[in-house]
Formats: structure tokens, C-alpha cells, sequence
């Protein structure tokens, strides 16, 4: 009986480590484009690329397009216009319809999480459909939804996993008890 216990608990510990962290670091879903708009005398631009050159080499889902605003400005200003980007600071980082002005530690977390929840999903690259000039309205509202759901559905699954747990520690606990008596 006491193996049995042993056992339930050792698999109850396990189960946040099998339900979504497996998951994300697999090559086998869709890849995610990256877009990177620098300029040669950006620090901030240089940090950025080397960044996600080491994300790319972990996660090889991830591509990157590193554009250079004094050699393609036009498509530059096409994304701000597009986007609506007011900013003018760089490095500018895109995703999906995600964008990212500027480059720290709350924007890397920003970034792996906008990539961790378009990892799994057919979503929408507005810089193709800029490049194509097409309408991306539905480019917006697809990729809006999809990152709305992706995190309300990680809160739903750390909820049940949470309650699995705590079930699992109080069994564990009145079965000892009733062992004791």
C-alpha cells in the first residue's frame, strides 16, 4: 500500500512536466517568421539579432528576417503605416501582428511569449501580406483571437493541474492518516 502511495505522488509531481513544457520546444508544429528592422549604427539593433540568433539555434520553429531601414525603408514605413506604430525607435521586432520597439529583458519575455503561442497555430504573417499589398484586416483579427486564446487556455490548463495536485496531496495524506490508525 505504501508503494502505491509512493507511486500516485511521484506521478502527481510529474504532470506539470509533461502537459504544455514538452510541447513548446518541438520542431514538428509551424515555424514562426521573425522580422528585425535595424540600422548598422544600433547597439540595441546588434543585441536584438545576436538574441535571436541564439533563440533560433534552441528552437528551430523560429526564422528571422533582418531588414535594414537605410536599405529597405519603404517596406519599413509601409509596416509603421500599416501597423499604426507611432514610435520611431529601434530595433523594431515583428511577429505575426505582434511588434516589439526597442530591445530589453521585458521585451525578450514579450517576444518568447508571442512565439511560444504561435508556435502551434496557422497564424497570419502581415509583413508577407504587407509585401503582397493585401488587405490585412483579417490578418489582425485572426492573430488577435489566437494570442487572446492561447494564454487564456495556459491559465485554464496551470488551473486544473494546480487542483490535480492539491487533490492528489490531500488523498496521499488522509490514506497515510488512515495507515496510522
Amino acid at each position: 500500500m505504501k508503494k502505491l502511495i509512493w507511486a500516485i505522488s511521484l506521478l502527481l509531481l510529474l504532470v506539470p512536466f509533461t502537459s504544455e513544457g514538452a510541447v513548446t520546444n518541438s520542431s514538428s508544429y509551424g515555424t514562426v517568421k521573425t522580422y528585425i528592422f535595424y540600422k548598422s549604427d544600433c547597439d540595441e539593433c546588434d543585441e536584438s539579432i545576436a538574441w535571436i540568433k541564439d533563440y533560433i539555434n534552441k528552437h528551430t520553429y523560429v526564422t528571422s528576417e533582418y531588414v535594414d531601414i537605410d536599405k529597405n525603408s519603404e517596406l519599413f514605413d509601409k509596416v509603421k503605416n500599416q501597423l499604426k506604430i507611432k514610435k520611431d525607435d529601434l530595433p523594431l521586432i515583428v511577429i505575426g501582428t505582434n511588434y516589439f520597439n526597442g530591445f530589453d529583458e521585458k521585451v525578450e519575455t514579450k517576444v518568447i511569449e508571442v512565439l511560444e503561442a504561435y508556435h502551434d497555430q496557422d497564424y497570419c504573417d502581415v509583413i508577407s501580406k504587407i509585401n503582397d499589398n493585401a488587405d490585412i484586416k483579417d490578418c489582425l483579427k485572426q492573430n488577435r483571437k489566437f494570442y487572446k486564446q492561447s494564454n487564456s487556455s495556459a491559465i485554464i490548463i496551470w488551473i486544473v493541474v494546480s487542483c490535480v495536485l492539491v487533490v492528489g496531496a490531500i488523498t496521499v495524506w488522509i490514506l497515510i492518516k488512515r495507515k496510522k490508525n
